[in-house]
């Protein structure tokens, strides 16, 4: 409880400076767009994982501002009771450097992580044959604060779209995760 307590002061903070920098958003000259990426992303002694990605970014006076949702989750059709999967909630912060048509951003944040694992084997089920006799599990769920980080090289193709590359990472104590990501920006750009 106590730790929930920090990091719910901890985002409130930071959520506050972010609504209150927010206020002073110029829509006709600050840039603004969304991100949309699959990829592939592995945790520390993890399997590798299927990447979504979402993100609304913001660009005020060349600092960026992110609020991202990232999932990861295990491609497993047939041998599980139900896949591992992390959810990434975050806010960053960051910078750009810009040469021509190629953009390369990098940010640093502060997340929250929803982790469901599997624990200890409970039995095997389904109807028997082992391409679809699931394994049934016990079901582990943990949150834990979290530090991502983020790094995009960008191709300005047009005013209102940029495809990207990504690499992202999310440090913590308790399950680190990285991957890397194609993404799609969408939005008023440049």
């Amino acid at each position: 409880m106590k730790n929930r307590f920090k990091y719910i002061l901890i985002m409130k903070i930071f959520l506050l400076s972010v609504v209150s920098f927010g206020q002073l958003v110029d829509l006709k000259k600050d840039n603004y767009w969304i991100d949309l990426g699959v990829g592939v992303a592995s945790t520390v002694g993890g399997s590798e994982k299927l990447a979504l990605n979402v993100s609304a970014n913001l660009n005020k006076n060349n600092w960026l501002f992110k609020a991202r949702v990232l999932k990861l989750t295990e491609f497993d059709v047939f041998n599980h009771s139900f896949s591992e999967k992390v959810i990434h909630i975050g806010g960053f912060v960051g910078r750009k450097y810009t040469k021509n048509s190629l953009q390369m951003t990098y940010f640093i944040g502060l997340g929250r992580a929803y982790l469901v694992e599997r624990g200890a084997f409970i039995r095997k089920g389904g109807s028997g044959f082992s391409v679809f006799s699931l394994s049934v599990y016990e079901k582990k769920r943990m949150e834990y604060l979290s530090v991502p980080v983020e790094i995009e090289f960008a191709l300005k193709t047009t005013k209102n779209w940029h495809v990207c590359l990504g690499a992202f990472a999310d440090l913590n104590t308790t399950k680190i995760s990285y991957g890397s990501l194609f993404k799609v920006r969408i939005g008023k750009l440049w």
